[in-house]
């Protein structure tokens, strides 16, 4: 008996000088899950926004593991 295939997910970030946008879709582009943005904030400097765009990252996948119960191998 074969077991269910879960889905996986891909991460798209975007940087832009005013907001960055961070959001989950399954690998096929069918769904879109956990869409986030926040402000850019490129004045605190360059190691401040990249860890912005990290934390942004990390919210996404929980957001998308808490709406979907995918495992955090599934991305």
């Amino acid at each position: 008996m074969t077991r269910p295939q879960r889905e996986q997910y891909i991460i798209g970030l975007d940087l832009g000088g005013t907001n960055i946008k961070a959001g989950a879709m399954t690998m096929d582009g069918a769904k879109c899950r956990a869409v986030r943005s926040i402000p850019t904030n490129s004045s605190v400097g360059d190691e401040a926004v990249a860890e912005r765009m990290v934390a942004l990252v990390e919210e996404v996948i929980h957001e998308t593991r808490l709406e979907t119960q995918a495992s955090r191998d599934g991305f």
